[in-house]
């Protein structure tokens, strides 16, 4: 997928030109809600938990979908006094984000957008994240992100609210079906080779094709690995000699044993870059959120401390 910086850029060209008045505070949420079960995935997987890192993988793609993340959406509008208004502008940014995702070239992965009626990725494959379209929504997503902090604040304080008792009642809800409702179509990902998932597990992969999307891989001087997405690594043939010692690549290739695989195609990825500035951009969603919610809290403490008939 595009880098964070990137989607910040096209999502306030694109909503702030449906909706002329839209919040950039929620374009920015907006933007980010299909990434965070990716985000949980990250953290999950650094820290010390017994979790089966493929049924994570599998758990992430069905919360990273439109549906998903649409009710990930409705459950911040909450938060604001109009709800209506904020959740079009939510579901706004998560289709851009999917369909800006989907520009993308990713063997094997992609958006599910159909997701948990159809399991089917949509990738339309037009550039990879390391051409020069990519380096450009970047350019103009930090331009945009100077442009947003530039404006006072102020304005964007206005329509947040601390929920009532009904509505933390259905944000509650909310957040019990975004996080336990993907648990039933763990199965049905799998059965769909989600994540290559089925593939990995499989006891007899011998002959079996496989896809892996910005997998690390090693090579030692004479012999290449590549993690699978079980965070195992196995034997990579046919990328060549005189590799970097490690980095990122996309692979189509066969299962020639259990433990091997031969590369058809390869792609080699410039991840480090996309993730820095991916960093960069989660980094300014936070920060913008902190300027609003600080500025709200000024606002209501001079109200609560004027003087009544001043």
């Amino acid at each position: 997928m595009p880098n964070t910086i990137a989607h910040l850029g096209v999502h306030c060209l694109i909503t702030r030109g449906l909706i002329s008045n839209a919040d950039f505070k929620w374009i920015f949420i907006g933007a980010v809600l299909p990434d965070v079960p990716f985000i949980i995935k990250r953290a999950i997987t650094v820290l010390p938990l017994d979790f089966d890192i493929l049924d994570v993988r599998l758990f992430s793609i069905v919360q990273a979908s439109l549906a998903f993340s649409v009710l990930l959406g409705l459950m911040c509008a909450q938060f604001s006094r109009r709800p209506g208004k904020v959740f079009l502008i939510l579901c706004i940014g998560v289709v851009s984000h999917l369909l800006l995702d989907a520009c993308q070239i990713k063997w094997g992965n992609g958006p599910r957008i159909l997701a948990p009626f159809d399991w089917s990725i949509t990738n339309f494959s037009l550039f990879w994240p390391e051409e020069l379209p990519s380096h450009l929504l970047s350019v103009f997503g930090i331009g945009t992100v100077i442009y947003v902090f530039a404006q006072p604040v102020d304005s964007q304080c206005r329509d947040l609210i601390v929920p009532d008792a009904k509505r933390w009642a259905i944000i509650s809800l909310l957040l019990m079906s975004y996080f336990s409702l993907p648990l039933t179509f763990l199965n049905s990902i799998e059965q769909a080779g989600g994540g290559s998932v089925d593939v990995i597990r499989s006891e007899d992969r011998e002959g079996q094709e496989i896809k892996l999307d910005r997998a690390r891989f090693v090579y030692n001087g004479s012999s290449t690995s590549v993690e699978l997405y079980s965070g195992k690594f196995i034997s990579l043939l046919g990328l060549g000699e005189n590799l970097p010692e490690k980095g990122k690549v996309s692979v189509k290739g066969t299962f020639t044993s259990h433990s091997e695989i031969t590369v058809r195609e390869h792609h080699f990825n410039n991840a480090r870059y996309r993730e820095i500035i991916s960093i960069f951009g989660l980094l300014a969603v936070m920060i913008y959120w902190i300027r609003i919610l600080a500025a709200s809290a000024h606002q209501r403490t001079s109200s609560a401390v004027r003087i009544p008939g001043e």
